[in-house]
């Protein structure tokens, strides 16, 4: 009986520490708002669905700071300043620069994600030229 009881709580235990599955989240960068992107990136990592979107932040971020560097390298008569992104920093690091400025009270969340992104960046890495 004891050996029934301990089987059965052991199954129940398994089951609900399992995830529920979800269906895949789609995502369609062009069409992002800020406001959607800050809600990925500050999802937990303690489940499955959140470490996935975790890992798109951090991949949209890192696409958007390769873009800045390219814009600025690219047309630098059009940019008073330049960029001075800190050497060494992880696409994490990045991202969490985007989730500071995207929480600010002023920012507009309407605005598509790679822009604020982008905005984020120009605010916070800047330097004269």
């Amino acid at each position: 009986m004891r050996v029934a009881v301990a089987l059965g709580l052991l199954v129940t235990v398994s089951v609900l520490a399992q995830e529920v599955p979800q269906r895949d989240e789609s995502y369609f960068p062009q069409q992002m708002t800020a406001e959607e992107l800050l809600y990925v990136c500050a999802s937990s990592s303690l489940t499955r669905v959140g470490r996935e979107r975790k890992k798109y932040c951090l991949g949209f971020v890192s696409a958007a700071e390769e873009a800045a560097r390219l814009l600025a390298a690219q047309s630098p008569s059009t940019h008073k300043h330049g960029y001075c992104f800190p050497e060494g920093k992880t696409a994490g690091y990045f991202s969490e620069v985007f989730m500071k400025y995207a929480s600010r009270k002023t920012t507009d969340l309407n605005k598509p994600a790679v822009l604020v992104v982008i905005e984020a960046l120009e605010n916070s890495f800047t330097c004269e030229k």
